[in-house]
């Protein structure tokens, strides 16, 4: 591969993480901010992705009594 790309939904890492996934052949790591991140610095190639649009979307369409599959679709 000439390019790896990894992400993850909810990024709790442990001691260590950053510096491990710095090191590896990782060259773009996203990380949603659906869980408060850690206080230990970010790794260089980490990029955090907000959900905050996704999540307010979906309590409005709830709330109106909307379905949310449009959500789960393709944009």
């Amino acid at each position: 591969a000439r390019q790896v790309h990894a992400a993850v939904s909810h990024g709790v890492f442990g001691a260590g993480a950053m510096a491990r996934i710095d090191a590896s052949p990782i060259d773009t790591f996203l990380v949603t901010d659906s869980v408060e991140t850690q206080p230990e610095p970010m790794g260089a190639k980490m990029q955090i992705v907000s959900v905050a649009g996704l999540f307010a979307e979906a309590i409005r369409r709830i709330h109106q009594r909307q379905s949310i599959s449009v959500l789960f679709e393709n944009p």
